[in-house]
């Protein structure tokens, strides 16, 4: 699969473990473990704008879903998370496989995050 632009975005939720996540009835939110630890993914929708410059009017619509993958720094859920968030910026969807792809190869190089399981 090859893209015009991906879009991701990283953050480091130090207080915030995974169960905090929890939005009942949501129906678009999955849990799918990702190197071992415990997850939660969903989406949410972006806004596009655009701001001339040199004058001219500004625009605002709507942009593509953004997909979101929260992952527990330990493998038993504690110690906050990081959450990753990838979005296309020519608005087709993005399929979750892309979004663990993309959260698998970022994770393991990171500061804080406790190893694992690989399958």
């Amino acid at each position: 699969m090859q893209f015009s632009e991906l879009y991701v975005q990283l953050a480091d939720d130090r207080d915030v473990d995974v169960e905090d996540f929890a939005m009942p009835g949501d129906p678009t939110i999955t849990r799918v473990p990702v190197l071992g630890h415990k997850t939660l993914v969903y989406r949410s929708p972006t806004m596009s704008f655009s701001i001339p410059f040199g004058g001219g009017k500004s625009t605002t619509g709507t942009g593509s879903a953004a997909h979101s993958l929260a992952v527990a720094k330990n493998p038993d859920g504690t110690g906050g998370t990081f959450e990753v968030s990838i979005w296309r910026k020519d608005s087709e969807p993005i399929d979750d496989a892309t979004l663990y792809r993309v959260t698998e190869a970022v994770l393991p190089g990171l500061q804080g995050w406790a190893g694992g399981s690989t399958g």
